[in-house]
């Protein structure tokens, strides 16, 4: 195990690369764009139950999300995850697919188009 404090934006995904699961505990996250990252890379990925996260990792399809006042169950799933490359395979596989169906950039950017689009349609009156 290794921590590597701060990583420069263009060696992240080196980095991921490296990894055999991705751990993300914060108790206070937004959308968690690293948790996103790390399943873009093909990670399993075991992180707090908190904030937005669930958004982005379905627990038991890409990993597991934990409660962060119960360290308990992230050293339990940690563990579970490390003892089944089988298991990590599996989840981090999904993550990737789940990337790439729900938050590419493209698919966030033509998302947000259409809600301007939207309401730019309602204000007129429902002229486009």
């Amino acid at each position: 195990m290794r921590f590597s404090g701060y990583v420069p934006e263009a060696d992240k995904a080196d980095h991921y690369n490296l990894g055999d699961v991705f751990v993300f505990p914060s108790a206070m996250e937004g959308f968690g764009l690293a948790v996103a990252e790390a399943m873009a890379s093909g990670l399993p990925v075991v992180a707090s139950d908190r904030g937005s996260i669930p958004e982005v990792l379905t627990d038991g399809e890409g990993g597991f999300l934990c409660d962060p006042a119960r360290p308990e169950l992230l050293v339990d799933r940690l563990h579970r995850l490390l003892g089944d490359a089988a298991l990590r395979a599996k989840l981090g596989a999904a993550n990737a697919e789940r990337v790439d169906r729900h938050f590419r950039w493209e698919r966030c950017v033509a998302a947000t188009r259409r809600v301007y689009e939207d309401a730019l349609a309602a204000h007129r009156g429902g002229r486009r």
